[in-house]
């Protein structure tokens, strides 16, 4: 467990990577979706209230309106307005009149519900309807009266009232319609609270869930509610606020009767608008436990898909090991390009180091093959160059100091091919040049007067690093196959330049027979044949040394040379080759 808690592999770093971004966008998700809905209840409580309070206002003001009507057609009546007349004009009303009213203004009332009493007044206050004593401003209050006068005719909505049977008290003038409407008295409506009973809005079924309303004049009386007497109307601001009732929390909402001044006031219960929100939490705790939990497995089956590939390369470069068969190639394939191409490079390499293998092999053998024919046997150097200094010695006491450089030459010559460092050793331009001129004062010892030779090279160029043994087994097939085989005076030449690429040419030059055109093909398909296999047969007319040079110049340089080129004709053979100036370092 505590290997797990350490992210050191890829797996591990990727199934916590796609784990904790599925956990981020799940929680993200689920905390919007749960501010979305939770505000999505809310408004619907709030639309829900506001639809309530209006169809409940709409109520209330068209029985108001009814009972604006109604009084206005009391008002409006031809006795009414008739026996007013007469007030008004100074004719007192009769005992049978007021009779007559009174049979008048019942009919009237008969034919609308809600009217617990219909009071008439004179200008002066004196009571018509009903017949007594009670002068008007002795029974109501003077505001009341100037609230109906300032309302010029419409009708005044007062406060609930105990005093008069527990009805709501409505005022008018009365004014005379044949005399641009003059003022002539006052009318007084009583109105049952009962008219307003709302409960086919509210809900009046007791449940925990209940939504409470109320209906109050301008006093704060209760004219109607569903609510129980434990239950008292909160204050509110109008907007929606959030009450304690018994405990419990509820949605307030207030909103104005304008007709009569009266508030309409509406409470919902919290838990009734967000019933909804508790289930949604539980779906979307479980979606996210499930979705969790299946992302888990799903991100660890991707990690493990994309790093098995990888651990399979892994172990695969671990088990490679140099001459133990351990640079194998990874056959498998992936469904993924990125693996596909880190496996196809992983095969790239290893045919590259199989070839670079092989390439060091053949240098291997070509430096062997090319000291091995300077030497021609094994010898023990420390012998060879004790006796050769013995002859110098010796030469030198009997005055033969010709022959006596040429020993110094020959031990020069046996030094530089027998003394190595390595397999793959690199000396300058100028000591194998040094070596070569040894190597021609040995030759001319052999064939005397008919061998000159001329070395052609800038001081600037002795000190470029060339492999060793690079030009004397050209110059050694240039007098065999070449100066050897002339009936006149052979010449050799070594020149080395650059060119306009920035590489070296050496050149070695003869002026013997050359070779024929046939010869030169065949000595040119050899050079640029497959890589040198060991005991190959030889042709007669290309030695080893030569064609081990030209494999020589190709491992070492590459494709920075094209090995030796040869150009042959009667008056001669010229052998060349290119390397680069800044080739490599010395070892």
């Amino acid at each position: 467990m505590w290997q797990w808690a350490k992210l050191n592999t890829f797996r591990k770093q990727m199934f916590v990577v796609y784990t904790s971004m599925m956990l981020v966008i799940l929680l993200t998700v689920g905390i919007y979706i749960n501010v979305q809905v939770s505000e999505l209840l809310q408004t619907n409580a709030e639309k829900h209230m506001n639809n309530t309070a209006v169809q409940s206002i709409a109520n209330v003001e068209l029985l108001m309106q009814q009972i604006d009507t109604f009084s206005s057609q009391v008002a409006t009546n031809a006795l009414v307005q008739t026996m007013m007349q007469d007030d008004y004009s100074g004719i007192e009303a009769s005992f049978d009149q007021l009779q007559l009213l009174q049979q008048e203004v019942r009919k009237l009332e008969a034919y609308q519900v809600g009217i617990r009493a219909i009071e008439i007044y004179t200008l002066d206050h004196e009571s018509y309807l009903p017949i007594s004593n009670e002068r008007l401003n002795e029974r109501y209050s003077q505001s009341l009266i100037t609230l109906s006068n300032l309302a010029q005719g419409k009708l005044v909505w007062t406060n609930y009232s105990e005093r008069f049977g527990n009805s709501i008290v409505t005022i008018r003038n009365i004014r005379l319609m044949n005399q641009s409407f003059q003022h002539v008295g006052y009318l007084v409506v009583h109105v049952d609270p009962s008219l307003f009973d709302l409960s086919s809005v509210a809900d009046m079924e007791q449940s925990e869930n209940q939504d409470f309303l109320w209906l109050t004049d301008q006093l704060g009386n209760v004219i109607f509610t569903n609510a129980s007497a434990a239950v008292t109307l909160p204050e509110a601001t109008g907007d929606m606020d959030v009450v304690e009732i018994n405990e419990r929390s509820y949605f307030n909402v207030k909103r104005s009767i304008a007709m009569a001044d009266w508030e309409l006031s509406i409470m919902t219960p919290v838990t009734k608008a967000t019933e909804g929100l508790a289930l949604l939490r539980s779906t979307i705790i479980i979606s996210l436990i499930v979705s969790s939990i299946l992302f888990l497995i799903l991100s660890f089956f991707i990690a493990d898909r994309i790093s098995r590939p990888i651990l399979k390369l892994i172990r695969a470069m671990r088990g490679a090991r140099l001459g133990g068969g351990g640079l194998k190639h990874i056959d498998e394939t992936s469904n993924s390009i990125e693996i596909n191409e880190l496996n196809n490079t992983y095969n790239q390499m290893v045919d590259s180091l199989q070839a670079l293998i092989q390439v060091v092999y053949e240098k291997e053998i070509l430096q062997s093959q090319t000291e091995l024919k300077a030497l021609q046997a094994q010898i023990n150097p420390h012998f060879l160059f004790n006796t050769l200094e013995a002859f110098y010695w010796e030469l030198e006491e009997n005055g033969q100091s010709e022959l006596a450089e040429v020993i110094v030459a020959m031990s020069g010559v046996f030094r530089y091919v027998i003394t190595k460092q390595d397999s793959d050793q690199w000396v300058t331009i100028g000591a194998e040049l040094e070596h070569a001129e040894r190597y021609l004062l040995i030759m001319k010892m052999r064939l005397m007067d008919r061998f000159e030779w001329e070395i052609d090279c800038a001081d600037e160029y002795k000190t470029i690093p060339i492999p060793k043994l690079m030009i004397q087994p050209i110059i050694e097939n240039a007098i065999e196959h070449g100066i050897e085989r002339s009936l006149q005076r052979g010449k050799l030449s070594i020149h080395v330049s650059s060119n306009s690429a920035q590489q070296l040419v050496i050149t070695v030059k003869d002026n013997g027979p050359g070779f024929s055109s046939e010869q030169l093909h065949r000595v040119t398909h050899e050079l640029t044949q497959g890589s040198l296999q060991v005991g190959a047969t030889q042709d007669k007319h290309l030695g080893v040394g030569l064609k081990n040079t030209h494999q020589r110049l190709k491992l070492s340089f590459g494709e920075k040379t094209e090995g030796l080129s040869i150009k042959s004709s009667q008056q001669g053979t010229e052998v060349s080759f290119h390397i680069p100036v800044q080739s490599r370092g010395m070892n």
